[in-house]
């Protein structure tokens, strides 16, 4: 329920909003707020739950959190002392689109129906084809930086060749 009106003014548009980590390969999009033009030309962000409204994207993002459900405190099987090995791993981060991920227990995954496990399993086929995409685009990047970088002491090269040949 994005808002209709703010102070009184009359929202003309509301548009999705690109976020910061979006490629022009992969758009991102924020799912939880808005883009909105008002009738007097002013641009602000919009929360999609209720009718609140910012100048800052920053401070519409903070507000999400208020429309959060809390959840009960889910019970925890004794924990072993971490190993080296469990205290290197590390979670990805969360985006606009993908929430952080929670932590698997047998006992969590146990709760699951069919259908939340297939979800899941696609969620991870989808996640790994991304990242072997970024990689893929990280390592043409690499590779085209070598490259420049190859060509640049070439120049560099060549270019003390000719001041050297002109202080001769």
């Amino acid at each position: 329920m994005t808002a209709t009106t703010v102070n009184g003014i009359k929202v003309l548009e509301s548009e999705r909003i690109e976020a910061p980590i979006s490629t022009s390969t992969n758009p991102i999009y924020f799912k939880q707020a808005r883009r909105l033009l008002l009738a007097d030309e002013t641009e602000l962000y919009g929360c999609i739950h209720c009718d609140f409204a910012d100048t800052r994207i920053g401070v519409v993002r903070t507000h999400l959190k208020t429309h959060r459900p809390t959840k009960a405190p889910a019970p925890q099987a004794p924990s072993k002392k971490p190993t080296r090995a469990s205290a290197k791993k590390t979670t990805a981060p969360a985006t606009p689109d993908r929430p952080a991920p929670e932590s698997l227990t047998p006992a969590s995954l146990a709760s699951l129906n069919l259908g939340q496990l297939v979800e899941r399993a696609q969620a991870v086929t989808k996640t790994t084809k991304e990242r072997d995409l970024a990689r893929k685009e990280r390592d043409a990047a690499r590779e085209e930086l070598t490259t420049w970088m190859d060509r640049t002491a070439k120049a560099e090269r060549s270019l003390a060749a000719i001041r050297a040949a002109l202080d001769a």
